[in-house]
């Protein structure tokens, strides 16, 4: 199955890229970890994409939730097909938790499952299974004339470290954008972001909306400082961000 990758390009010395229905809203105490965990039977279609989201919200600090979409074999067994790891932080508050997946065609059974790997009790609530289009349309985007396709940040001058999912944050403190969910394999073996010292032919292709049409457009701005401890994040000016928000409210290239 293809991946995307969310298009937005950092220059740091290096260069990175962030890559773009059924519900249930009432908040749900939820108990995992050890032989407890939260299992959901969707009815998907076979050959369709899906946005699957819920939120999540935990009091223990530093807590990771694994989310998985699974199906049933032949014997009944569950088959992971893709799986995403979230990590809470100290917040305490809701988080979304989000995975796009693009089913075979095959009629399977399928369902949600979702663990942790530190045992307590959790609450969820919102869980929404939408259909989504695999890929902008070519007519939609020939009609919209002249717009930016990914965000490209030089960050050069600044001591940015390579990070597997990037924040972006205004100088008010705003966050522009917040990381991307994938699961480990991804992470591991593609990353949610990628790295160079120039804007070679092989990079810009990662801003290509579709295989199909040949239009990369890259928004550029400047980061102004690195978020510690860390370094992995940016912080960009304030008028910067207003450009960011202009180009995404003609075409929102962080969504697709």
């Amino acid at each position: 199955m293809k991946t995307r990758l969310l298009p937005i390009i950092f220059i740091i010395g290096l260069f990175f890229f962030l890559p773009a229905a059924i519900s249930a809203s009432m908040s749900i105490p939820l108990p995992l970890g050890g032989d407890q965990r939260l299992v959901v039977d969707l009815p998907l279609e076979g050959g369709t994409a899906y946005e699957i989201s819920i939120c999540l919200r935990t009091e223990i600090e530093g807590a990771r939730a694994i989310m998985a979409l699974r199906y049933r074999g032949e014997e009944g067994q569950a088959v992971d097909y893709k799986t995403a790891v979230h990590e809470f932080g100290s917040s305490g508050e809701w988080q979304d938790f989000t995975m796009v997946v693009s089913l075979p065609p095959a009629d399977l059974k399928w369902e949600l499952f979702i663990d942790s790997e530190q045992a307590g009790l959790y609450w969820w609530k919102s869980l929404k299974v939408s259909k989504k289009e695999d890929g902008p349309r070519r007519d939609d985007l020939a009609g919209k004339g002249e717009f930016y396709t990914g965000l490209v940040v030089d960050a050069r001058h600044l001591p940015v470290q390579r990070g597997m999912s990037p924040r972006i944050y205004s100088e008010s403190g705003q966050l522009i954008y917040g990381g991307v969910l994938a699961s480990d394999e991804v992470v591991q073996n593609i990353g949610v972001v990628a790295y160079g010292t120039e804007l070679t032919p092989d990079l810009l292709e990662r801003l290509r909306l579709d295989q199909g049409y040949p239009y990369i457009s890259p928004l550029m701005v400047e980061a102004i400082e690195a978020v510690e401890p860390a370094r992995t994040g940016v912080v960009i000016s304030e008028a910067d961000m207003e450009r960011i928000l202009r180009a995404m409210a003609q075409y929102d290239f962080l969504a697709r």
